[in-house]
């Protein structure tokens, strides 16, 4: 039997804003030449509060173009109120 591996339980669109701990995150669509594994994740909300991220996508949505449906790389970059 073949089960589709499902990681997470949501995509966030590109463009989409929501609330992460008092936070207002935007998902951007991140541009990386040769897609260097060191500048994925420049400019990222998440990466700069130095959390671990990964048990963070249940509520973010995912960031990886290898595991977003869109193929799309994208951060969380925080939006000044």
């Amino acid at each position: 039997m073949i089960h589709k591996l499902n990681f997470f339980d949501m995509e966030r669109k590109i463009g989409e804003r929501f609330d992460y701990n008092g936070t207002t995150l935007e998902v951007v669509e991140q541009s990386i030449e040769n897609k260097d594994i060191a500048r994925v994740c420049k400019g990222c909300y998440l990466k700069d509060i130095n959390v671990d991220c990964y048990e963070k996508h249940k509520i973010t949505g995912e960031c990886s173009c290898y595991l977003r449906i869109d193929r799309k790389e994208v951060i969380f970059k925080e939006i000044e109120k």
